[in-house]
């Protein structure tokens, strides 16, 4: 199943293939959530999960300080959506609802993404955020 992780953390954005059989509960972890939410990207059924808490949840920086990423994502209608933490793309089957690899590819889904200074939320300059 093919994913994409967005780690503001670690400002990367990542193709992952998952091999064995597929269980939700790998979101939590992926992601590093206790709850997490589904926002669309498009009407095709492509979105991402989300830490559902990420404005309230603080992880430990390489200085042991507490701090928490953002990043913003277009979606299809060209809304910008401020997210908070880790997030994961994956898509849906529109008949079951049942969650399947997406058919984003990594390289579209990094001309989406803005992530933002930590320090002061701006977005941050680079080849993904010029003309923006």
């Amino acid at each position: 199943m093919k994913m994409i992780l967005i780690n503001p953390y670690l400002q990367t954005i990542d193709e992952i293939n998952w091999k064995v059989e597929w269980d939700y509960t790998e979101i939590y972890k992926l992601i590093d959530c206790e709850t997490f939410a589904w926002i669309d990207l498009d009407i095709r059924g492509n979105g991402m999960y989300v830490d559902d808490e990420g404005l309230l949840s603080l992880k430990r920086d390489d200085n042991d300080e507490l701090e928490q990423q953002f990043f913003q994502v277009r979606d299809s209608h060209g809304y910008r959506h401020t997210i908070a933490g880790s997030a994961l793309v994956l898509s849906t089957d529109k008949m079951t609802g049942e969650t399947i690899g997406t058919d984003l590819d990594v390289e579209y889904i990094k001309l989406q993404i803005d992530f933002l200074d930590k320090n002061d939320n701006k977005l941050l300059g680079g080849e993904n955020n010029e003309n923006r």
